[in-house]
């Protein structure tokens, strides 16, 4: 029988990690389920990837105690769902605090990911718990060492995430096309993650930067990507049919590849369009170690706090030539982390199997 990888996913990116790791390990003939909760494009992400995740759980939302039910019911359906399945020989994510306690449960190897140390809540439910944290170097070391002061369980690599899928990704312009968009007379939208724990407080109109939309609709489309189906609801009722929303989860690469700007709440989407050479503004609340990591570098990125975003995209948009980037010779620089995760996969794969033929 061949082992089983078992990864589970909470967001988008989380998924796009998830879809280039089932390739990777299918090819080393080692059967993956993915796992993944209701959420934003999570499972769309996993579908266009071509891989078919096991649907338990849902967001739980904003308020502390909705968090922790969903959390707790999350944790016992993954619980139940492997009373019918094989075990698995190894759990990666994301820090996914259901994932990890079950895998710690059960006794199955605990590979985790991260790169927010600004994570708190999550980082200490989980963190402890692992055999290997994988981090980018960029990030703040000690803030991790200061949840667990094992300097041995963590990875450290040269890069970020976003490399696993950058370094081999191919803009497709028919995706514009499907949404009646034409290559750099647009800009794409994030709105803030306002309900997350580590997310000061903000509201809804804040989160959506609805300020500044109606003026950018003077200038160029506009292509939201809500991340809360509230926000979806204030947009519609606020902008109607001005403002571009998908209605399913698309190949938002190829939108910020052609983009005049991306603007987003938090950083993924950023990062994203920075490595390929989009200008990109973040304006989540805290300035992160990625972000400044980047922008030192040379990649097109930029950190404001969301009361002066208006005259910084303004100008970008008048003049987008000034602000656009060739990051070729920058990304060769920085490390894909894509092995190192499938080296240590495969360590704790292989400890497992010893273990269990003892």
């Amino acid at each position: 029988m061949n082992p089983i990888a078992w990864i589970d996913v909470l967001t988008p990116k989380q998924a796009l990690i998830s879809v280039y790791l089932y390739e990777e390990f299918r090819k080393r003939e080692i059967d993956v389920i993915v796992t993944c909760r209701k959420y934003d494009y999570t499972i769309g992400v996993l579908k266009n990837g071509r891989v078919e995740p096991v649907i338990i759980g849902e967001y739980g939302g904003r308020s502390l105690l909705s968090k922790l039910i969903a959390s707790s019911e999350r944790q016992l359906e993954l619980s139940r769902y492997w009373l019918n399945t094989r075990r698995p020989d190894i759990h990666i994510s994301m820090t996914s605090p259901e994932g990890t306690r079950v895998a710690f449960g059960l006794r199955i190897p605990i590979l985790l990911l991260s790169d927010t140390p600004h994570s708190t809540f999550v980082n200490k439910l989980t963190i402890p718990l692992a055999d290997t944290v994988i981090i980018p170097k960029a990030v703040a070391f000690n803030e991790y060492l200061n949840i667990d002061s094992n300097k041995d369980k963590f990875v450290r690599f040269n890069g970020v995430f976003e490399l696993m899928w950058i370094n081999k990704f191919s803009p497709k312009e028919s995706v514009l096309k499907n949404l009646g968009l034409t290559k750099y007379e647009y800009v794409v939208l994030r709105p803030g993650e306002f309900k997350a724990a580590y997310y000061p407080t903000m509201n809804i109109r804040q989160s959506v930067m609805s300020n500044i939309i109606s003026e950018l609709l003077e200038h160029v489309n506009v292509v939201i990507l809500p991340r809360y189906v509230d926000q979806y609801e204030f947009l519609k009722q606020e902008l109607g049919d001005n403002i571009i929303i998908p209605d399913k989860a698309v190949d938002t690469l190829s939108l910020e590849y052609y983009a005049l700007l991306v603007v987003t709440g938090g950083l993924t989407m950023a990062t994203e369009a920075a490595l390929m050479g989009t200008p990109a503004i973040t304006f989540f609340p805290k300035r992160l170690d990625i972000e400044k990591f980047l922008e030192d570098m040379g990649f097109p990125i930029y950190h404001l706090s969301i009361d002066k975003l208006r005259s910084t995209v303004l100008k970008i948009i008048e003049n987008p030539q000034n602000y656009r980037k060739n990051t070729r010779e920058l990304l060769s620089k920085l490390e894909d982390p894509t092995s190192i995760i499938l080296e240590r996969s495969m360590d704790l794969i292989k400890r497992r199997i010893l273990e269990d033929n003892k």
